[in-house]
């Protein structure tokens, strides 16, 4: 149905098929205007305006068509049905009030993605500023809003705020650091980060102080960031290089086989609220003492208008009472929860690694699966230590 009829009320108005053309020469000899026509199985059907619809039917009544009138549709059958219900009406024109007044402050906030640029963060830092949905236009000025926004979030090298009726239109572009500014330039050293026996070793600058097939020690100098005599004769840099070596080590996952359980009660309270330009209205909810043990679940509808989004949030927020219960898991159960959680610690801890071996073993002590897994992998084990560097003695 159209916005027109939508606003000033239809009828919808119904004939047989073999009717249809009759239906449509009286329209066209009497002027009658309709909003729509269509067929609906073995019918043909018009949706009329009010006050027009009565004079179809009775223009088809004298002609002998039989035809059927729907029930009025719009605004003005609401108003009708509800012209008793003065709470309705008022918050109608409330509603239409507050709508209206709204034009007056930002609906929607909207940041274009690149990347670099987290939408997220764009409108925090922009909230900061004082610029959020539900800011007053009339007071908005974009220059101000860019400076200070830009003085506040040293990350953004550029931005622009465009209005586009009440919703904002946000462009930011990231700061780009060259690359070299990047590198570290300070001397430092190549340390083993673990035990080891070297298996490769590619020195991209520094001095070699290990040979492949040597075995060393967590924190012993492989690559030496400096190099020659003595001063002036020394000489220091930034030592890099990878190391591989066979490492060799021992992961530990433990599962207890008595745990707590959260279960919930079933009391559950829930609350929902309207928030309107960052203002928060209660429209129902249902209160109680849950204490402490209880799980607070809060989900927002943005409200839309015919495909756009409207400042308007309907917010409900649930709590669901639970207790603490003392569950019993099986060996079966605890062993392969430890499998997850050594699958986790491998990598976390060892990254890119190849493991060459494995070998788990499983043993139940006081209440507690405990599982031990021994690995021998290949790794880069190359550790930058920096350091300084004073020749003024």
């Amino acid at each position: 149905m159209k916005l027109f009829a939508r606003i000033f009320g239809c009828r919808r108005l119904s004939v047989a098929k073999e009717d249809g053309a009759t239906l449509l020469n009286i329209c066209m000899k009497y002027g009658f205007r309709y909003y729509e026509m269509g067929q609906d199985g073995e019918e043909v059907y018009l949706i009329c305006p009010l006050h027009t619809a009565s004079r179809v039917a009775f223009r088809c009544s004298e002609l002998g068509v039989d035809c059927k009138l729907g029930e009025a549709r719009g605004l003005p059958a609401a108003f009708h049905r509800y012209r008793k219900r003065w709470g309705l009406i008022l918050g109608g024109l409330c509603a239409v009030f507050m709508i209206a007044h709204s034009q007056n402050f930002v609906w929607d906030i909207r940041v274009r993605e690149m990347d670099g640029i987290d939408p997220e963060h764009i409108k925090a830092a922009l909230a900061e500023c004082g610029f959020e949905k539900g800011s007053d236009l009339r007071a908005f000025n974009a220059d101000e809003v860019e400076n200070l926004f830009l003085r506040k979030t040293p990350d953004v090298a550029w931005v622009s705020v465009n209005m586009k009726g009440t919703v904002a239109y946000v462009e930011a572009t990231p700061k780009r650091v060259p690359e070299d500014d990047d590198a570290p330039t300070c001397p430092a050293n190549v340390v083993a980060a673990c035990d080891g026996v070297i298996t490769e070793m590619i020195t991209y600058s520094g001095l070699r102080m290990v040979e492949v097939g040597q075995p060393v020690r967590e924190g012993q100098l492989l690559i030496s960031g400096a190099y020659g005599e003595k001063t002036p004769g020394l000489h220091v840099t930034r030592a890099a290089g990878r190391v591989t070596a066979k490492t060799f080590r021992t992961l530990t996952v433990e599962i207890p086989l008595e745990y707590e359980e959260k279960v919930e009660t079933g009391r559950t309270f829930s609350k929902k609220s309207i928030i309107f330009f960052g203002n928060s209205i209660k429209v129902f909810g249902n209160s109680g003492n849950l204490g402490s043990t209880c799980v607070k679940i809060i989900e927002d509808e943005i409200l839309g208008f015919f495909g756009a989004d409207l400042p308007v949030v309907l917010r409900t927020e649930t709590e669901k009472e639970y207790t603490l219960e003392l569950r019993q898991r099986s060996e079966h159960e605890a062993r392969a929860l430890a499998l997850e959680g050594l699958e986790a610690q491998i990598k976390e801890q060892l990254g890119d690694a190849e493991i060459l071996s494995r070998k788990n073993s499983f043993t139940v002590v006081n209440g507690v699966c405990r599982l031990e897994c021994e690995l021998v992998c290949l790794e880069n084990i190359a550790k930058t230590v920096e350091f300084e560097a004073d020749f003024k003695n």
